[in-house]
Protein backbone atom coordinates (compact mmCIF):
# COMPACT_ATOMS: atom_id res chain seq x y z
CA UNK A 1 0.00 0.00 0.00
CA UNK A 2 2.64 2.21 -0.36
CA UNK A 3 1.90 5.45 -2.35
CA UNK A 4 4.55 5.91 -4.68
CA UNK A 5 3.74 9.94 -5.59
CA UNK A 6 1.52 11.75 -3.23
CA UNK A 7 -0.25 15.45 -4.56
CA UNK A 8 -0.26 16.82 -1.35
CA UNK A 9 -3.68 18.59 -2.23
CA UNK A 10 -6.45 19.28 -0.31
CA UNK A 11 -10.00 19.22 -1.73
CA UNK A 12 -11.62 21.79 0.06
CA UNK A 13 -16.03 21.80 0.31
CA UNK A 14 -16.06 24.94 -1.64
CA UNK A 15 -14.45 22.73 -4.67
CA UNK A 16 -11.34 24.20 -5.04
CA UNK A 17 -8.06 22.36 -4.48
CA UNK A 18 -5.49 23.76 -2.18
CA UNK A 19 -1.75 22.98 -1.52
CA UNK A 20 -0.79 21.80 1.79
CA UNK A 21 2.82 22.93 2.92
CA UNK A 22 5.28 20.47 3.70
CA UNK A 23 5.91 22.11 6.99
CA UNK A 24 2.28 22.36 7.82
CA UNK A 25 1.80 18.05 6.60
CA UNK A 26 4.76 17.58 8.46
CA UNK A 27 3.28 19.21 11.49
CA UNK A 28 -0.21 17.20 10.95
CA UNK A 29 1.02 14.25 10.74
CA UNK A 30 3.18 14.55 14.44
CA UNK A 31 0.27 15.52 16.22
CA UNK A 32 -1.72 12.39 14.80
CA UNK A 33 1.16 10.41 16.02
CA UNK A 34 0.83 12.17 19.40
CA UNK A 35 -2.94 11.69 19.63
CA UNK A 36 -2.28 8.07 19.13
CA UNK A 37 -0.04 7.57 22.04
CA UNK A 38 -1.61 9.92 24.59
CA UNK A 39 -5.05 8.44 23.86
CA UNK A 40 -3.70 5.14 23.76
CA UNK A 41 -5.17 4.23 20.31
CA UNK A 42 -3.33 1.53 17.96
CA UNK A 43 -2.21 2.43 14.66
CA UNK A 44 -4.01 -0.11 13.16
CA UNK A 45 -7.64 0.58 13.80
CA UNK A 46 -7.38 4.31 15.52
CA UNK A 47 -11.20 5.62 15.16
CA UNK A 48 -11.34 8.43 12.57
CA UNK A 49 -13.87 10.79 14.27
CA UNK A 50 -11.72 10.91 18.12
CA UNK A 51 -8.54 11.78 15.86
CA UNK A 52 -10.33 14.65 13.28
CA UNK A 53 -12.17 15.82 16.55
CA UNK A 54 -8.98 15.56 18.71
CA UNK A 55 -6.68 17.57 16.16
CA UNK A 56 -9.92 19.80 15.77
CA UNK A 57 -10.72 20.99 19.03
CA UNK A 58 -7.03 20.93 20.40
CA UNK A 59 -4.89 22.23 17.55
CA UNK A 60 -6.98 23.54 15.27
CA UNK A 61 -6.45 21.25 12.62
CA UNK A 62 -9.68 21.37 10.01
CA UNK A 63 -11.81 18.57 9.80
CA UNK A 64 -11.17 18.29 6.22
CA UNK A 65 -7.41 18.65 6.51
CA UNK A 66 -7.53 15.12 9.05
CA UNK A 67 -9.89 13.35 6.78
CA UNK A 68 -7.16 13.95 3.75
CA UNK A 69 -3.99 13.38 5.30
CA UNK A 70 -5.49 10.18 7.08
CA UNK A 71 -6.42 9.05 3.49
CA UNK A 72 -3.14 9.54 1.83
CA UNK A 73 -1.08 7.75 4.92
CA UNK A 74 -3.37 4.95 4.92
CA UNK A 75 -6.95 3.43 5.11
CA UNK A 76 -9.80 4.78 6.30
CA UNK A 77 -12.84 1.65 6.44
CA UNK A 78 -15.60 1.47 8.69
CA UNK A 79 -15.12 4.48 10.80
CA UNK A 80 -11.55 3.26 11.71
CA UNK A 81 -7.61 4.42 10.49
CA UNK A 82 -5.38 1.70 9.34
CA UNK A 83 -1.89 3.62 9.08
CA UNK A 84 0.63 3.15 6.65
CA UNK A 85 3.83 3.44 9.00
CA UNK A 86 5.68 3.25 5.98
CA UNK A 87 4.40 5.95 4.29
CA UNK A 88 4.13 8.29 7.88
CA UNK A 89 8.00 7.60 8.64
CA UNK A 90 9.32 8.25 4.43
CA UNK A 91 6.98 11.79 4.87
CA UNK A 92 8.38 13.10 8.22
CA UNK A 93 11.97 11.83 7.48
CA UNK A 94 11.94 13.46 3.72
CA UNK A 95 10.53 16.53 5.63
CA UNK A 96 13.40 16.83 8.32
CA UNK A 97 16.05 16.26 5.39
CA UNK A 98 14.48 19.29 3.13
CA UNK A 99 14.90 21.38 6.70
CA UNK A 100 18.87 19.86 6.50
CA UNK A 101 19.29 20.99 3.33
CA UNK A 102 17.96 24.42 3.32
CA UNK A 103 20.00 25.16 6.22
CA UNK A 104 23.00 24.00 4.78
CA UNK A 105 22.08 25.85 1.60
CA UNK A 106 22.18 28.90 3.81
CA UNK A 107 25.11 28.50 5.40
CA UNK A 108 26.94 27.79 2.29
CA UNK A 109 26.07 31.38 0.96
CA UNK A 110 26.82 32.92 3.86
CA UNK A 111 30.60 31.98 3.92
Amino acid sequence: MEPQWISHEIYLTTGELRPIAPGYLHQVLELLLNVLIALSLPHDAAPVDELVSTLANDHEVAHDVTKQVLSWFGEVDAGKWNMDVKSVVKEIGLNLLRRHRVSQLCASHRA
